[in-house]
């Protein structure tokens, strides 16, 4: 077993032990020395801002500015020795800059940057020795029409504080005196040191709330770091140079960019462009594990077969340094199985001994991540004796880039593939063995076979994942109401919730692991004496349930209730036996009924929940359309008409629309039948994609659904 590849698996888990929020007046002084020093003549608060291309709009950054700083340092450190047996440090120092003067035109810029989050010092550990320590410091001036310069004291900054200890996690600063016509410059100055480690991804953005005049990046790179980076949906191209000192330089300057465009149904790595870079400690004799095709030098673009190479490097290792328990247990809870199970098929099979995998990850959960899980199932179907048709790899969301441009071995979810399906962990409890999350449908898969060859034998095998309709990601209610018994203003509803496919992800805050652990017990009846210890009905568990049922029935059903009676989750849709999300709750909600004299005047079509309303700027789209998945929403509304009253067929009509273009459709119907009103609305978005060419047609879904939130009915009294 190889000691790094241990180290690695180690670290995917660790997390600061040791933060502080304090104000280190030295050090912003310090900092701001520095920043304000700097002779940029791009930022001039008296420059002139074209009325042709910035006249309309709120706020203006006149000028941004990213510098960064990076060296490796190599200096005797005994404390290390004494952990490690290695007496010299193989650290990265990072300093790094991002300074910016923003022209504020209206009073919503300036709501807009009158706060700013400092973020706070920290320390990280593991097994006592100190890897990382990090400085941060912020400064900001504000430049008033007539010249004055106004410093911001950030001494006068108040924590932010978490938790039933209110254990302090940050620092906000005001400023204040911000008006519009002001013209405000601030900056964050941070210092890094990281041992062995590399440093987060840094990502500069060419995209922002507001326009900009002017935007330059400049990076200063030690030779002996490895820099890897792509330019991602026409981001321009940083050049390059190296210094007298080998320094690696790289810069760009962009002028006039655009601010980004705002709504939803966006997907911003795969639509506004952004500059993505690694810069990492790739020598040899790190602590840290690294593929073996880990690259030295300078890259940006690299191919996809380079990262697959390193993934089949890092498959080959993980696979050395597994935890044989979690083996062990996930092949003891399958032959369970099968033994209660004789006439089960190879795909039950399958799909038993990934719940039981995961479920013996859950335990041992300091031993597995979503990285080494398929390597874990790969490893229990071989014991099992079923070896055609099993892969391993990896794929990427649509909340991602596309896998062919990631940038590292780290970045894609790895996954399983078996025949047709996929199985991976994701972060929602909800979903069946191969049942895929909408983001993933119909992405691209990179994988590699399971069998006596090392993964790093192999050329990756492309693949696309499964893809699913509108009819099989749905969510389906069937909600009663009735006014109360005990006051007409208040409606009385029961509601009954089936969620299936990738829908299911709605429904994800309502499983939590002891949960799905016990879901997974029964599914698999594991015997009493090896089940885990659960709470399950605790005080605390009940009082957690109530709040999400709140949330759930104000994001589905479209209002808090003043009351909630009861509920119950009778399935949690990640067993093959209970493949949907099914709930029920009954509630009592306030301010649906007004009185117009005799007659009631009831808000039924705030019962389909909450509706995306496109308003303004946002009606003009210039981007394409990513939506989650294929799916539809199904109501049945019921609503009891109480005795005394009755509904004009006029008010029916009134409750009857039909939208449908190439995008779906939206259909309701109403209709009365004894001393019942019964709605029946389908919502149908038939692919997850729509090219910004179809936004009119998708934009009369969304308009036809948000005028439906306000579709009333009247009671009329006899």
């Amino acid at each position: 077993m190889r000691k790094r590849v241990l180290i690695t698996i180690a670290i995917m888990l660790v997390s600061a032990i040791s933060m502080s929020a304090k104000y280190d007046a030295k050090f912003f002084r310090k900092a701001a020395e520095k920043v304000w020093g700097m002779e940029l003549s791009d930022f001039n608060a008296k420059k002139e801002i074209p009325d042709s291309l910035y006249g309309k709009e709120s706020a203006v950054i006149i000028a941004a500015y990213r510098n960064v700083e990076v060296k490796r340092v190599q200096q005797l450190n005994v404390n290390k020795y004494s952990h490690y047996g290695k007496a010299y440090t193989n650290a990265i120092d990072m300093k790094s800059i991002s300074r910016v003067m923003i022209k504020l035109n209206d009073k919503k810029s300036v709501e807009d940057y009158s706060e700013f989050d400092i973020t706070a010092d920290g320390r990280e550990e593991l097994s006592g020795y100190s890897y990382q320590y990090t400085s941060s410091a912020f400064g900001a001036r504000v430049i008033k029409p007539n010249g004055d310069i106004i410093d911001v004291d950030c001494k006068s900054a108040f924590d932010v504080k978490e938790g039933k200890k209110e254990k302090t996690v940050g620092r906000i600063v005001a400023i204040p005196g911000l008006e519009p016509g002001d013209v405000l410059e601030y900056f964050y100055y941070d210092e890094v040191w990281l041992d062995e480690f590399d440093l987060d991804p840094l990502v500069f953005s060419f995209s922002r709330k507001y326009p900009m005049m002017f935007y330059k990046i400049h990076c200063s790179i030690d030779p002996e770091l490895t820099v890897e980076y792509r330019n991602y949906n026409g981001a321009p191209l940083l050049t390059g140079f190296i210094a007298k000192d080998q320094t690696r330089m790289l810069n760009v300057e962009a002028v006039d960019i655009p601010k980004r465009e705002t709504g939803n149904w966006m997907s911003p790595k795969r639509q506004f462009p952004f500059i993505k870079m690694y810069i990492m400690n790739n020598q040899r004799g790190s602590l840290v594990y690294k593929p073996k095709s880990a690259r030295i030098g300078v890259y940006c673009g690299l191919p996809a077969n380079s990262y697959y190479q390193d993934i089949s490097n890092v498959l080959t290792d993980m696979s050395d340094a597994l935890t044989k328990d979690i083996v062990l247990d996930a092949i003891d809870y399958t032959e369970n199985y099968k033994k209660m199970h004789p006439e089960a098929t190879r795909r039950q099979i399958i799909d038993a001994a990934w719940i039981a995998t995961f479920y013996s990850g859950l335990r041992d959960d300091k031993s597995h991540s979503s990285m080494t899980m398929p390597l874990y199932f790969a490893q229990v179907l071989k014991k099992l004796g079923i070896k055609d048709d099993v892969n391993v790899g990896v794929t990427n969301s649509r909340n991602e880039v596309p896998l062919s441009m990631i940038l590292s071995w780290q970045e894609p979810d790895y996954i399983s593939v078996i025949g047709d399906s996929c199985y991976f962990v994701t972060g929602d409890l909800v979903f069946l063995p191969g049942e895929l999350p909408g983001e993933y449908l119909g992405e691209t898969g990179a994988i590699f076979k399971c069998n006596d060859e090392d993964y790093n034998k192999q050329q990756a095998k492309i693949i696309t994942l499964p893809y699913s309709r509108a009819s099989e990601n749905a969510a389906i209610s069937d909600v009663k109401v009735s006014l109360s018994e005990n006051d007409e203003n208040i409606l009385s509803i029961y509601r009954n919730m089936t969620i299936k496919g990738a829908m299911k992800t709605i429904a994800s805050s309502l499983v939590d692991k002891n949960a799905w652990m016990r879901a997974a017990e029964n599914y698999l009846e594991i015997p009493q004496k090896w089940r885990a210890k659960l709470k399950i009905d605790s005080v605390e568990v009940k009082e957690k349930m109530q709040e999400i049922f709140k949330e759930e029935a104000e994001t589905m059903l479209g209002v808090i209730p003043s009351v909630i009676h009861s509920y119950k989750v009778s399935s949690i849709g990640a067993t093959p036996d209970s493949p949907t999300v099914d709930y029920e709750m009954a509630c009592d909600v306030d301010g649906l009924v007004k009185r117009a004299g005799n007659d009631l005047i009831i808000s039924l079509g705030k019962l389909i929940g909450g509706q995306n309303k496109v308003e303004g700027e946002e009606r003009n789209r210039q981007s394409h359309i990513f939506r989650n998945c294929p799916n539809q929403y199904r109501h049945t509304i019921t609503l009891e008409i109480p005795q005394g009253y009755t509904i004009t067929d006029e008010s029916v009509e009134l409750l009857n629309k039909s939208v449908t273009t190439k995008c779906g459709a939206f259909i309701a119907q109403a209709r009365v039948k004894d001393n019942e009103l019964t709605l029946k609305i389908n919502e149908r978005y038939i692919r997850y994609f729509e090219p910004v060419s179809n936004w009119a047609e998708f934009l009369e879904l969304i308009d036809a659904s948000a005028a439906y939130n306000n579709a009333v009915v009247v009671l009329t009294r006899q």
